[in-house]
């Protein structure tokens, strides 16, 4: 059997590299599409996650809080508000659970039926006229605008379902299963929004309705009834220790919430663009250093959210390593073989064709490059099989994102600098 010198093998794969520059330096615009479709067919599903799962405020969510969703709100402690405003509204909720089972049917009508009562129940105040839930509300169409479940527990998986009555405004802790069926539910939430204004008491109206209804359906409150064994009522009920707050819509123009380290990410982005665009600028065989600082960058992003959008299209989840780590080693990667590419491509010759150039420049650094990838996948393989989570998720990721970045070196890199070179000889 004969063996392959390592000297042939490396001339071998020097004719492929040179024939492939010749063959995709022609192709330039279909290798720059090919390439930013694998970017986004990996990269758009990851992308759309990373942005519902980033928050306006890093608060502890709420469950039936959907006002919490929108990123332009502000938050304030009420009790320590010098100069509270005279009107505004207030939001009271309920929540019924049961103490270690989901919702189901029962739970479901005791809440309508406590709904129900709340709004029929009329109470004085203060020598005041007679007053109900419809005196002190916050109405929307004439009606009172209340969160609360639908009519028939059925209607839950409505597709036509208003948003006072949706599961994620009116159900606590849901889930859903896989075909986007309700599963369970640890608690049912009625949401009452209120009008205050200097007039009419708004909050002793509400007290008073909340005591009238619990005399009706024969509510006790479980701390004062802890002691009393004939006591037997259908609810128990505790108050919660929620701060008052006040929240404020106001128009933010970059409203979302950025930790230190994605800011010193950024800031590293920044120096990484300044350092390449002017690496290559002072080059008379290039048309803009800016284009490839801006394709370094975006090189080495787009290397991270790829990598990271295979895993999840394959179920993989990395729990240990932190992404910051990751973006780091991804970072430190394609920016060297950007450079290598780079450089070896506009070191080729100045009086030759484009496709020339592309030819001899992979040709020079194809090797170089695949030698190295194939070291690196080596090692990191070493540190796939440790009993270290961390080292192992880590080594995991990195031996995919060289992949990933190898193969965009040789479409996205290749065809940003055949665009380049030719706006060269056309200004030449």
């Amino acid at each position: 059997m004969a063996l392959i010198s390592p000297k042939a093998l490396s001339n071998e794969l020097s004719k492929n590299y040179y024939h492939y520059g010749k063959a995709v330096a022609s192709r330039t615009y279909l290798l720059l599409f090919l390439s930013l479709s694998f970017i986004s067919y990996f990269s758009y599903p990851i992308l759309l996650k990373a942005r519902y799962n980033t928050s306006s405020i890093p608060l502890p969510y709420l469950d039936g809080q959907s006002w919490q969703a929108s990123p332009h709100i502000q938050i304030s402690n009420f009790t320590v508000l010098r100069h509270p405003p005279t009107n505004y509204l207030i939001i009271q909720q309920i929540r019924l659970s049961y103490p270690d089972q989901p919702v189901d049917l029962d739970l479901f009508n005791k809440a309508l039926q406590l709904y129900e009562t709340i709004g029929s129940t009329v109470v004085s105040v203060d020598r005041l006229p007679p007053a109900s839930l419809a005196t002190i509300c916050f109405k929307h169409q004439g009606d009172c605008l209340v969160q609360r479940p639908p009519d028939n527990i059925d209607d839950l998986t409505a597709p036509t379902l208003p948003y006072f009555h949706h599961p994620l405004s009116t159900m606590a802790n849901i889930s859903y299963n896989p075909q986007g069926q309700i599963n369970k539910a640890d608690g049912v939430i009625l949401t009452y929004i209120l009008n205050h204004d200097h007039d009419t008491p708004t909050l002793r109206i509400w007290n008073a309705i909340l005591s009238e209804v619990k005399l009706k359906l024969n509510i006790l409150d479980i701390q004062l009834s802890l002691s009393s064994t004939d006591s037997h009522p259908a609810i128990w009920y505790t108050l919660s220790d929620i701060v008052p707050h006040m929240i404020h819509y106001k128009y933010k123009l970059f409203p979302y919430y950025l930790s230190s380290n994605v800011q010193l990410s950024i800031v590293v982005y920044i120096a990484i663009l300044y350092w390449v665009s002017n690496a290559f600028g002072k080059s008379n065989l290039v048309r803009s250093g800016l284009t490839f600082g801006l394709a370094a960058v975006f090189l080495s992003i787009a290397c991270f959210t790829t990598t990271w959008g295979i895993l999840d299209k394959l179920g993989i989840s990395l729990h240990s390593v932190p992404w910051y780590l990751l973006l780091l080693a991804v970072n430190v990667s394609s920016l060297e073989n950007i450079l290598l590419l780079t450089t070896a491509i506009l070191s080729a010759g100045c009086d030759m064709i484009v496709k020339e150039k592309i030819s001899r420049g992979l040709q020079s650094a194809g090797v170089p490059m695949t030698a190295t990838l194939i070291a690196e996948l080596l090692i990191l393989s070493v540190g796939t099989t440790m009993d270290v989570q961390l080292i192992k998720e880590f080594c995991m990721f990195v031996q995919l994102a060289l992949l990933v970045d190898f193969i965009l070196e040789m479409t996205f890199v290749i065809a940003i600098l055949s665009i380049d070179i030719k706006r060269v000889e056309v200004k030449n």
